[in-house]
């Protein structure tokens, strides 16, 4: 039977149809895919998600036919790793671990626990994300240093994003003599916070008596402020609070320090 003539070696038409056939149906398969994602997750996932979630699909599924094919074809892929001894290992050992960064992709994609441009912290790394690929995620430091995070690293660390709330509050600690007057010193501090336009209402500023030291009395205060404005508002108070209580005859004996 012609399904059965050998073509190469041990191949047949069957293993060559087969794996032809094997091929069409990966490539539906993957078409139909992308156009389920779009439609079902374009209202959950923005434009760049969506396509980097699509490409992690597709080359998902590169990788399963190619060894499908490779498998119909006749191809011992075991023994290949075998005689390829040390270099066999490293093949099969990296293989592992890209499969296991793809679906570390998918699963950041879907669950979005950070965007490009946010400023983050992952497994002790600092910076703003710069991009997502289906393999890892890159970030800039504040140094202006390019890091490579593998997606199963950052899907598996705890991750600070300090853009995924609206709002986020500093707090900073004013040191005052003792024989200034607290209380007076209290109420400069939130008037000061109070008259700021960017300094936020809800939730509410904090200002209270935070520790007696050995040389001064500490003042907490803590604000909220948006997001975007968060370390203008910041820079700002700090002086503007300094220069209200240095008005008003109230000794700093030490910096204002951020807490």
């Amino acid at each position: 039977m012609i399904l059965n003539d050998v073509v190469y070696g041990s191949v047949t038409v069957f293993n060559i149809l087969s794996a032809i056939f094997t091929l069409i149906v990966l490539i539906i398969a993957s078409r139909v895919l992308s156009l389920y994602v779009k439609r079902n997750l374009k209202d959950k996932l923005d434009k760049f998600h969506l396509n980097i979630l699509n490409k992690t699909i597709n080359y998902g599924l590169i990788f399963i036919g190619l060894f499908s094919i490779l498998s119909t074809l006749g191809i011992n892929l075991s023994g290949i790793m075998v005689a390829g001894g040390v270099t066999g290992v490293v093949i099969a050992f990296a293989s592992q671990r890209m499969v296991g960064n793809i679906i570390s992709g998918i699963f950041l994609i879907l669950e979005r626990p950070i965007k490009i441009g946010e400023q983050v912290s992952i497994d002790n790394v600092f910076g703003t994300i710069e991009d997502i690929t289906f393999l890892s995620t890159i970030i800039i430091t504040l140094e202006g240093l390019y890091v490579r995070i593998p997606n199963e690293k950052v899907f598996t660390s705890n991750i600070s994003n300090y853009n995924y709330n609206k709002v986020r509050r500093f707090e900073f600690i004013v040191g005052i003599k003792y024989s200034n007057d607290t209380q007076k010193a209290i109420n400069i501090i939130k008037e000061t916070i109070d008259n700021h336009p960017m300094a936020l209402v809800n939730p509410a500023p904090k200002v209270n008596l935070n520790e007696i030291g050995k040389d001064f009395v500490n003042i907490l205060a803590q604000v909220w402020g948006g997001n975007s404005e968060w370390s203008k508002v910041k820079t700002e108070l700090i002086w503007e609070i300094k220069n209200s209580l240095e008005d008003a005859g109230i000794d700093l004996p030490a910096p204002i320090r951020m807490s």
